[in-house]
Parts: C-alpha cells; structure tokens; sequence
C-alpha cells in the first residue's frame, strides 16, 4: 500500500492520499494520518515538506509501537529528498529520531 499517492500515479489499486474527498472514486483509502495498519509492509514517498514528513515520521512510530507491542510484523519503507536543504529541515530530524 501506498501512504502517500494521487490516483493518477498510484502502483496499486488501495492506497492513502491528501485529498480523499475526491480520490475516494479512484481507490483512495483516505489520510494516511486517519491509516490503522496492524502489520504488513507500506511505502511512503510523501511531499517533501517539513511538517508532511514530521508528522508522518510521529504516526509511524505510534503504529511500529503498537505493532511491536501486539507482536505483529510491520514495516515502512520511506522515499524522501535529501539536498542539504531538506536534511537541515525539521521533517528530517524528527524522521532522523524515528
């Protein structure tokens, strides 16, 4: 499942987007903020904007802590710039401590 995608360029029939009042028509699930995930693999290649990646990097931990805890498999592969400028940025650090 994609956690972040528009319905024009998404690999798979389910997954998450910013706009799930009009992508629900193509398969969106919704926010990927509203994702209850208990196990399984997901890929997230979020937009490059600080508080995007921040906030996404806090909700992954949440759900790792709580997959972890129920002894479930979960994982997240995440896809994102890294110029100097996106490293120095506050979405990096918090994805850095993650």
């Amino acid at each position: 499942l994609e956690c972040f995608a528009p319905p024009f360029n998404c690999r798979y029939r389910s997954y998450c987007s910013l706009f799930p009042d009009t992508d629900a028509a193509f398969g969106s699930l919704g926010r990927f903020d509203t994702l209850r995930p208990r196990e399984g693999s997901f890929q997230a290649n979020p937009p490059f904007v600080d508080e995007v990646v921040a906030d996404m990097a806090r909700r992954m931990d949440e759900l790792l802590a709580a997959a972890e805890a129920a002894g479930r498999p979960l994982s997240f592969a995440v896809i994102i710039g890294a110029n100097a400028e996106a490293r120095a940025g506050r979405g990096w650090t918090v994805l850095r401590g993650s």
